[in-house]
């Protein structure tokens, strides 16, 4: 029998909440700059990426009350905040979704989801009786309507036997401004063991809709260049939970003529000394990988900071034996409004 089967018949009030369990201690840090001639273009900062297939039938549940008192379905985001520092605060802003659905005897459960009006992230959990091993990877067909190119980072984790916690953040508006409101669906047919052979297939769907957080755009318009390599510092967008860096990157031909690729990270403190990690959401470029569009998001800045410093950094790669040279750029000081 499923553990959802046995759900259905407990008393909630007699359950005792799960521990949480330590955080990892390992992080990879990665930057991957594809050169395609379509515009999407990728970079994934120290987690895996999801990808998957397959199909069957699904019984479909939607019981808050039932998935907001599992206990391993509980502030799923705090198994994970080595992974996403930037959603320190997310059980603060993320919308509650709560649907549970059951496939081939394992179910799956959506806690929250948030949009900051640049990136979506969805929390959820899976409950099955295969072992899929320490962190297996899913089918991730997530759709956004009027979405114009996804980039995307996730990770899936066994907390205790055959139980699971997940996180996906996406990033779908590349091309035109954001919504207020966000359409999601998505669908997963595959649940894959990376130690093993063992493959969990079934049919989840889920859709739902996400109101983007207030917040407000500030014009920065600063231009740093150093080694053929220019950053256009375009704008910040901040909100209770997050701010946002839009920034483009232009190379000089010679730079790529020496050089697979040159990517960009940026440092970030305040007046009052405190530092800002930042996540690259992804972006778009053309072919060459002259002119890029980027956006980098990291946690809301402190109310009471006056400024905010950038400093962009330059990753210089052959390609083949990963970070060969890197360059500071020259630091931007933003009076924030």
């Amino acid at each position: 029998m499923s553990d959802y089967k046995k759900w259905a018949n407990v008393n909630f009030d007699d359950i005792e909440l799960a521990e949480v369990s330590a955080h990892e201690k390992k992080r990879v840090k990665q930057h991957i700059l594809g050169k395609k001639k379509a515009t999407k273009r990728l970079r994934k900062w120290g987690l895996a990426a999801a990808i998957l297939l397959g199909a069957t039938i699904t019984t479909g549940f939607a019981f808050p009350s039932i998935a907001s008192q599992i206990p391993f379905v509980q502030n799923i985001m705090s198994y994970f905040n080595e992974d996403f520092p930037v959603n320190s605060t997310y059980d603060d802003f993320a919308t509650t979704i709560d649907t549970v659905q059951t496939s081939k005897e394992a179910t799956m459960v959506i806690e929250k989801a948030v949009y900051d009006g640049n990136s979506i992230t969805i929390s959820y959990a899976l409950q099955t009786d295969l072992d899929l091993g320490e962190s297996p990877m899913n089918s991730n067909y997530i759709k956004v309507e009027g979405a114009s190119g996804t980039s995307g980072v996730g990770k899936l984790k066994k907390i205790k036997d055959n139980t699971y916690v997940g996180i996906e953040k996406i990033t779908p508006f590349f091309d035109k401004k954001a919504p207020k409101i966000v359409n999601i669906s998505w669908k997963l047919d595959r649940f894959e063991s990376t130690e093993s052979s063992t493959i969990l297939s079934g049919d989840w769907k889920f859709s739902f809709s996400l109101t983007k957080l207030a917040g407000a755009t500030q014009l920065v318009n600063e231009v740093v260049e150093k080694e053929g390599v220019t950053v256009h510092i375009q704008e910040i967008e901040r909100n209770d939970m997050t701010t946002v860096i839009r920034y483009e990157q232009l190379n000089a031909p010679a730079v790529l003529t020496k050089w697979a690729y040159a990517s960009i990270s940026f440092t970030a403190v305040d007046d009052l000394g405190n530092t800002y990690e930042l996540q690259n959401n992804g972006g778009t470029g053309d072919s060459e990988g002259l002119t890029m569009s980027w956006s980098d998001t990291m946690s809301a800045i402190d109310q009471q900071a006056t400024t905010i410093t950038l400093q962009p950094i330059i990753y210089f790669s052959t390609g083949e034996n990963g970070v060969a040279k890197i360059v500071a750029m020259d630091a931007v000081e933003i009076e924030l409004e």
